[in-house]
């Protein structure tokens, strides 16, 4: 028996894990946030042959869970990764055109809520059966919910300090216990270079800006490397971003990508 409320990440370890236990387990989860990445968790564990119950009591998920289950193997073909993608989206949107592939129009990522959020903004983007490609355009600030999709924070305050008028994030508090604590990081490192935000409760206020030259230490946070390599596009002059090889994380050819070069240090 288990109850944990703070990151969906510890929850995925214990959905993988405790099928191989020798007996049953039950994991109450109180306030789920990321709902979304734990109902893929679960898809995933039934392709592989593991069966897991849930099911909603108030506020609370309860997942049961047999013990001595074995993983069958399978062969899949693996999507995309849309909470990389988000930053070249935004890339896309403020500096000129992207072509991004790989990406299921019918994912159900939540981070494909960009894709929702650019439709929303009428950012120009042209949809073929193997690619994305978004073109720069001019849009108004936004007001965003992310408390169930937190990595789309950081290219989402870069997208806000582009807009042509103010935008509002929510959900920041679910950035404080990331690589990172991610709320203050991003906070900081980006008012140093001009970003103008402000920080309310759970939200960010973002101002459009002019971004200035400076150092940015993502604090070996990969996501915070991505996104202010984005902001970087549109400062005024050279933006060095120390440790960048931290987005190897989970981007491991994002520099390349960028078709820019980079030194670790």
């Amino acid at each position: 028996y288990f109850s944990y409320n703070n990151t969906s990440q510890i929850l995925t370890g214990l959905l993988f894990a405790l099928p191989l236990c020798d007996e049953d387990s039950i994991l109450r989860i109180e306030n789920l946030n990321s709902i979304g990445y734990i109902d893929l968790t679960v898809k995933i564990l039934n392709d592989f042959g593991i069966l897991i119950n849930k099911r909603c009591n108030q506020n609370n998920q309860i997942f049961n869970i047999k013990g001595r289950q074995k993983y069958n193997s399978q062969m899949m073909d693996l999507e995309g990764d849309w909470s990389a993608a988000a930053n070249l989206f935004v890339l896309g949107a403020i500096a000129g055109k992207v072509k991004i592939r790989n990406l299921s129009i019918d994912s159900v990522q939540p981070d494909k809520k960009i894709y929702e959020l650019f439709l929303i903004l009428n950012i120009k983007m042209c949809v073929d059966v193997d690619a994305i490609t978004i073109f720069q355009s001019d849009f108004m600030g936004f007001e965003f919910d992310a408390t169930q999709c937190p990595d789309l924070i950081p290219p989402l305050v870069v997208l806000a300090l582009n807009a042509k008028s103010k935008s509002k994030i929510i959900g920041i508090n679910r950035l404080t216990n990331k690589e990172s604590n991610r709320k203050l990081v991003l906070y900081n490192e980006l008012t140093t270079i001009g970003a103008k935000i402000e920080i309310l409760d759970d939200s960010y206020i973002i101002y459009p800006s002019a971004l200035n030259s400076g150092v940015i230490d993502p604090h070996f946070d990969h996501r915070i490397a991505m996104a202010a390599a984005i902001a970087a596009t549109q400062a005024k002059d050279e933006i060095r971003i120390k440790n960048a090889n931290c987005v190897n994380k989970s981007y491991p050819d994002f520099w390349s990508a960028l078709q820019v070069d980079f030194t670790a240090n």
